[in-house]
């Protein structure tokens, strides 16, 4: 029988980790300031659904990163490209379903998208980045 392998913690999946809470928070915080207009589930919907991609999306960013640093530069390119195009693509067609579905806001799903930039400056300011 063989051993398990142990994946270790690339310093993209540790980065992931340690913003992931602070755009959880900022969500929360999103959310509690869209109460002012009343309370509406679409947004709340729309701000889960929005910060759950945009995890998705990182994560599928720094797997790719971590796959393309070892690859010639034009496949590396090209896997980058795929990679952005596909992101978007998926963002695109979320998005287009948040606007056909009336128990979606996509508002709340466009917001969480701007989290990571923040997140990663309240880390480095906090001395984790």
């Amino acid at each position: 029988m063989e051993p398990k392998k142990i994946k270790k913690k690339t310093p993209i999946r540790k980065t992931l980790e340690s913003i992931f809470p602070i755009m959880f928070l900022m969500n929360i915080g999103v959310y509690i300031i869209t109460l002012i207009w009343g309370f509406d589930l679409s947004t709340l919907i729309g701000l889960i659904i929005g910060l759950l991609y945009a995890y998705f999306s990182l994560w599928l960013l720094g797997k790719t990163v971590e796959r393309a640093v070892f690859e010639n530069p034009s496949k590396a390119k090209r896997m980058m490209f795929t990679s952005y195009a596909l992101r978007y693509a998926l963002l695109f067609l979320l998005c287009w379903i948040s606007f056909e579905l009336d128990f979606i806001n996509p508002i709340g799903v466009l917001i969480p998208q701007f989290y990571a930039r923040f997140a990663l400056i309240i880390n480095k300011m906090l001395g984790k980045g």
